[in-house]
């Protein structure tokens, strides 16, 4: 089984919020693991997996973002997460964005 991949961002593409880890499969984007934010009060790195939405959700998307519960101290200990529950997490309904 191919393994899960990450590519890191210094700046959000619409400079929106801090430095930013996208978590690929096979060449494709199924989550971001984002960094504290101080500005926002959320002073843990986060995990956000897109997952297939249905018309009734949004019918202009068909993806839809949904945040984990974990948070983590640094980048390193979520990207470990991430890789320790890989099986599940590829188990769940999600959206592999190109």
């Amino acid at each position: 089984m191919p393994a899960i991949t990450f590519k890191k961002h210094e700046k959000d593409r619409w400079r929106a919020q801090e430095p930013f880890v996208d978590i690929r499969y096979q060449n494709k984007d199924i989550g971001l693991i984002l960094s504290p934010d101080i500005d926002r009060k959320r002073l843990k790195w986060r995990v956000k997996f897109m997952f297939l939405g249905s018309p009734a959700d949004n019918p202009n998307c068909p993806w839809h973002w949904a945040m984990m519960k974990q948070e983590f101290d640094d980048e390193q200990a979520a990207r470990d997460w991430i890789k320790q529950n890989k099986d599940k997490i590829l188990a769940l309904d999600l959206y592999y964005m190109d």
